[in-house]
């Protein structure tokens, strides 16, 4: 029996000295930064008003994407998260009843820079759509404290918008949900409150 636990112990110390050698990916470092970093008390919500939102789901009884997700927001424990719009720009709001009407672009950047100055622990990123600039909302979501959940609501076959959303969760040590609007509002909403868990510290 030693000699296989000294065996065993003998591979366990060869799998850490190889592991030590490999390149920094900066992975390790990034998930430390974040998780525990900001404002325990400040969580956001940034939701995607740009103009795709009024497009209507199907078999939804005519109602748009907007305000499917209204309701789906309104179901779910927003009070304790600062809620702010997005389309061409960027809008901080009291009450999910001023969720701003569907128009203009998705600046997602913006967004992420209005957030940096709440300091959040937490932030939650809901869109259907693809971002006006990638490259300015990753850069800005470097900056942001605390960790990034995302969850995409548009179509299906929209692999770059999907993709995007999956990158900006690993970068902020969140999780990518994708849930579909034609499912209705409960469906979104017990999404979003999944989403909105802590995080674990693995």
């Amino acid at each position: 029996m030693t000699n296989q636990t000294n065996a065993l112990a003998n591979v366990l110390t060869s799998i850490v000295t190889q592991a030590s050698k490999l390149p920094d990916t900066g992975v390790a470092t990034n998930y430390q930064a974040r998780i525990g970093s900001g404002n325990p008390l400040s969580r956001v919500m940034l939701i995607d008003t740009s103009g795709s939102m009024d497009e209507i789901c199907r078999g939804s009884g005519c109602k748009r994407r907007i305000d499917i997700l209204k309701e789906a927001i309104a179901s779910i424990g927003w009070q304790d998260y600062r809620l702010v719009c997005f389309n061409f720009r960027v809008t901080p709001i009291q009450d999910v009843k001023n969720i701003c009407e569907p128009c203009g672009g998705t600046a997602l950047h913006r967004a992420i820079e209005y957030a940096t100055s709440l300091y959040p622990a937490q932030t939650l990123v809901i869109s259907d759509g693809e971002p006006e600039d990638e490259s300015e909302a990753i850069k800005a979501a470097k900056k942001l404290s605390g960790t990034i959940s995302t969850l995409y609501i548009g179509d299906d076959d929209n692999k770059e918008a999907i993709s995007f959303m999956a990158k900006l969760a690993r970068l902020g040590c969140g999780k990518p949900y994708i849930q579909s609007l034609d499912e209705g509002y409960k469906a979104i909403g017990g999404t979003i409150s999944q989403a909105l868990l802590p995080p674990s510290r693995r």
